[in-house]
């Protein structure tokens, strides 16, 4: 079989050694295949693999049909090899091709059993991706408008000891809730400044596996516009977060604004239903401000407001800050967190914590 290889190995007649290059430093993976086989190659990909411990496998389980092997490598400054890429050429017209995170199988067309055998093991060695705590903000590309991911730091928060007694529940509910595929509706927090709003729902978010897009109020209201119909059906199944929602969902007598009637429709309405849209929305108003409408059984799946501490948790929680003093009234944890803040600004010590 090798004797067959080098008889064959020459470059294509059609082909010139300088084609098989990008015109960088590396080959060119499809006309290095045109250049070996004089075809052009279907091409069957793995992404996400862990390379080094693929490369190990496949070199062991493959090692009888591997007959030639062109490997690039690279060092860092430190003289640490790293990882950069590999060409195996295999019986049948196969040729291998493993980078950083990808494995690319080149072929005649026919997924043979060969490659089948190459593409499970590639399965066997895929990277588990630890999930990130991310938000995705709306942003205008040449295209339309499309989304962009923020990531953030993952607030530290125990519920049973930052909020009263029966909010771990809320919480089981709420992401029972939304983790619900093709389902829509509207969750409203609301409460006092400082009681925690914010910082659950950062929570909340990095323990969801939906997209999940943060709305200004005023864009809220603008998308049953037409341009950004095609952004509504680009992100179906998706929770949109909109903060301080009040000019949003305030009642107004006599007459309902065109924004509030496109969060009906998006939690209710049609629209809601086909795109499977589930919408949080916070404010600090009173309930007896918002439009009934968004009261409404099967639109309101959940609501829940943010009280102050007791005073039982405010003071175990002064305890593990180390403040001296113990307080008498419920207060909210954004005071809490910020008790001695004049102390800690004249001693340079100030520590800012986010509760909002």
């Amino acid at each position: 079989m090798k004797d067959t290889w080098e008889r064959r190995r020459p470059f294509n007649n059609n082909s010139q050694v300088y084609d098989v290059f990008s015109g960088a430093k590396n080959y060119h993976n499809n006309r290095f295949y045109f250049a070996s086989f004089g075809k052009y190659p279907s091409i069957l990909t793995v992404n996400d693999v862990k390379s080094r411990n693929l490369k190990k496998q496949l070199e062991i389980e493959f090692a009888g049909t591997i007959l030639e092997r062109v490997e690039l490598k690279e060092y860092d400054k430190k003289r640490k090899e790293l990882f950069s890429e590999v060409f195996y050429f295999l019986e049948g017209n196969l040729m291998v091709n493993l980078e950083y995170d990808k494995l690319n199988i080149h072929h005649t067309g026919k997924e043979t059993a060969l490659v089948c055998s190459l593409r499970d093991l590639a399965f066997q060695h895929l990277q588990k991706k630890k999930k990130k705590s991310s938000i995705h903000l709306m942003i205008a590309t040449p295209h339309g408008i499309d989304t962009e991911q923020v990531k953030y730091k993952k607030p530290k928060l125990n519920l049973e000891k930052h909020y009263n007694d029966g909010f771990t529940e809320v919480h089981n509910s709420i992401l029972q809730k939304l983790c619900q595929k093709n389902s829509n509706g509207l969750f409203l927090l609301h409460g006092k400044p400082g009681t925690g709003k914010s910082t659950y729902i950062r929570h909340l978010i990095c323990q969801m596996k939906k997209k999940v897009i943060f709305l200004s109020p005023n864009m809220a209201g603008q998308l049953d516009h037409m341009e950004l119909t095609r952004f509504l059906i680009n992100n179906k199944n998706t929770v949109f977060v909109i903060e301080d929602a009040e000019q949003l969902i305030a009642s107004r007598e006599n007459e309902r604004n065109s924004s509030l009637s496109t969060l009906l429709n998006l939690t209710d309405g049609i629209l809601g239903e086909c795109l499977s849209i589930q919408v949080i929305a916070t404010f600090n108003t009173h309930v007896k401000n918002i439009d009934e409408a968004l009261l409404r059984k099967g639109r309101l799946q959940l609501m829940y407001e943010f009280e102050n501490l007791t005073v039982e948790k405010s003071n175990v929680l002064l305890q593990e800050l180390n403040v001296e003093h113990r307080t008498t009234v419920p207060i909210t944890l954004a005071e809490l967190y910020n008790y001695e803040a004049v102390n800690r600004v004249e001693r340079g010590e100030r520590k800012v914590i986010g509760f909002r």
